[in-house]
């Protein structure tokens, strides 16, 4: 009787595994990539990198699509700064 108990267990477990995974499957087929415009005054500080980088990030996992990046600051470094990390992603 204890293999019987040991089995419908498994079988129970293995049906809420099922039924928790398919939802997820289904949930994840139907998220669209965010459409993104960046809007950066990339300079002295890292965050703007940092917010770019995670920015490529979530579009190579499909989760957003990058339309545009832009720049608000007069600083002659920050456009190839973000032309180099648009580049290496």
């Amino acid at each position: 009787m204890k293999n019987c108990k040991t089995l419908q267990e498994a079988i129970l477990h293995l049906l809420i595994a099922m039924l928790l995974l398919i939802p997820v499957q289904v949930i994840a087929q139907d998220i669209q990539p965010k459409k993104i415009i960046y809007e950066t005054d990339m300079c002295a500080d890292v965050d703007d990198a940092g917010g770019l980088a995670i920015l490529h990030a979530l579009a190579n996992n499909g989760e957003a699509e990058i339309l545009a990046v832009c720049f608000n600051e007069v600083h002659s470094y920050g456009a190839p700064a973000i032309d180099a990390i648009n580049t290496w992603y």
